[in-house]
């Protein structure tokens, strides 16, 4: 199976282009034993915090290990870094100062991504993750005001990126350990920031499909249109990729009169607003997001962390008698690493069977005929 790039990108922010993401990526290798690797590409870390945790996505910033460190690394930056250097393969080992007992203590603690448990899902994928942080948007202006000029303009430094960054995915795909055990993905997903930028292009013309969260609300569906004008105007895509590539997903639905006039008009609609993602088996559509939309529900289960540090601990605030200078090494072994896992059903509940289908739709060919 060649590797599938997927973008989950949109205009407008809040439309659940993050939750998407996660329960995508989760629901590929837990269902159907797919190795994913999410790229988080918006400088808020949302991804980066639901497959780790707050806390350990505030570690791997000071490790500089997230993924703006690497672009600052390209040709025309400092010095040339491989992504493999970024990318958390499942899990990584950091080390954390901890005050215990009045001295600062180094404890060692693993960052593991995603609260699946994969083991009672009898799968053999998993989740890995590049993940982002706050200074990724200063990288992206640094690189353009730096190098700009040097290739032509933007469009030839996004397609001098565009080359190198691709080149540097297929070394990705085809990665192995130092023990010479493979490590390549079946799907690579990213997490796009609101809006189009340098990044934002530059991964949306690497990308074969392009999801597109949709609120079906009037504010939502305003900047729909023009996303789509976008991608043919900045050269992004052509008429025919823009029609093949692209594919609504209505989220955050309810059962209300507005919602269900807003995604009629859209149906009714397809060569302006572009088509629903769909999945079909014999014919029949299994998955019709007109008629049955992922429920709003998810949003809540994909934000489940994996590891948080005085910041969430099952769902609640963690009281500030219990911060980092007040625990003992057990604390914060047992308080602060969020070990919970859980099967993806006893995650995502009666959301589950919506997202399995939607998973399909990427695996099986049938369902996109």
């Amino acid at each position: 199976m060649t590797t599938q790039y997927i973008a989950c990108a949109n205009m407008k922010g809040g439309v659940a282009k993050t939750t998407t993401t996660i329960t995508l990526a989760e629901s590929l290798a837990a269902i159907f034993s797919k190795k994913v690797l999410v790229i988080d590409l918006d400088t808020q870390s949302n991804a980066t915090s639901c497959l780790v945790g707050m806390g350990a996505t505030k570690a791997l910033r000071t490790a500089d290990v997230t993924i703006d460190q690497y672009f600052s690394a390209l040709p025309g930056q400092t010095d040339t870094k491989s992504l493999e250097g970024f990318h958390i393969n499942r899990e990584v080992t950091l080390k954390k100062p901890v005050k215990i007992n009045g001295k600062t203590e180094h404890v060692v603690y693993t960052i593991q991504c995603s609260n699946i448990d994969f083991e009672k899902n009898k799968s053999s994928g998993f989740v890995s993750l590049i993940p982002a942080s706050s200074r990724l948007h200063g990288t992206e202006r640094n690189m353009l005001d730096g190098t700009i000029g040097t290739y032509g303009g933007f469009n030839g430094y996004r397609d001098y990126l565009k080359q190198i960054i691709l080149t540097d995915l297929e070394n990705l795909v085809a990665y192995k350990d130092a023990d010479g055990a493979e490590h390549g993905y079946d799907f690579i997903i990213f997490d796009m920031p609101p809006g189009i930028s340098l990044f934002a292009e530059v991964f949306l013309s690497l990308s074969h499909k392009v999801i597109i969260p949709n609120i079906p609300d009037e504010l939502s569906l305003s900047g729909l249109e023009d996303f789509r004008v976008l991608l043919k105007a900045n050269a992004i895509f052509s008429n025919d990729e823009i029609r093949d590539k692209t594919f609504i997903l209505p989220t955050k639905w309810q059962p209300i009169a507005p919602h269900k006039n807003m995604i009629s008009t859209i149906a009714g609609q397809e060569e302006k607003y572009g088509q629903f993602l769909k999945a079909r088996r014999n014919g029949n559509i299994i998955l019709d997001q007109q008629k049955n939309p992922v429920p709003f529900c998810i949003k809540q289960h994909a934000a489940i962390p994996m590891s948080t540090q005085a910041v969430l601990q099952n769902g609640r605030a963690v009281p500030k008698s219990t911060l980092l200078h007040k625990v003992t090494k057990q604390d914060f072994e047992t308080r602060y690493l969020f070990k919970k896992k859980m099967t993806f059903r006893e995650k995502y509940g009666n959301a589950s069977p919506n997202l399995i289908e939607l998973a399909k739709y990427f695996i099986e060919p049938s369902y996109m005929d």
